[in-house]
C-alpha cells in the first residue's frame, strides 16, 4: 500500500524514511538504502535516517559506503548515546574508528 502512496522525496521525506525502515525490516536493503537517499536528499540533518543508511549499506557489503554513512550519523545532533555507541560499533565492525570529536554530543 505504501508503495503506491509514494510521494515525491521533498513533500515528504518522514514518508520516505519509514518505508525504508519497513524495506530494511523485510530485508530489502538495495530497496531501503534507496528509500533512505531519498529522505536524505531533502532531510540530510537526521542522525537516525543516516544510521539506517548505513545499516542497510552494510547489510549488501557495502562497508566503505556504511561508515561513510555512520561517520555522518555521529556528525549530527540526535542520537541518544545508546544509539551513538552502537553506531560506533558498528563502525568499528566496518574497521573503521569513530571520529573522536564526532563520539561526544
Amino acid at each position: 500500500v505504501m508503495e503506491n502512496a509514494l510521494p515525491a522525496a521533498g513533500e515528504d521525506p518522514g514518508f520516505h524514511a519509514l518505508l525504508a525502515a519497513l524495506y530494511q525490516r523485510l530485508g530489502r536493503n538495495q530497496e531501503a538504502a534507496a528509500q533512505y537517499r531519498s529522505a536524505l536528499s531533502s532531510a540530510p540533518a537526521q542522525a537516525v535516517w543516516w544510521m539506517g543508511l548505513g545499516i542497510s549499506l552494510e547489510n549488501l557489503q557495502a562497508d566503505q559506503q556504511a561508515a561513510a554513512a555512520y561517520q555522518q550519523a555521529l556528525a549530527l545532533p540526535g542520537l541518544d548515546n545508546r544509539l551513538r555507541d552502537y553506531v560506533a560499533g558498528r563502525l568499528r565492525a566496518v574497521g573503521e574508528a569513530p571520529d573522536k570529536q564526532q563520539v561526544t554530543p
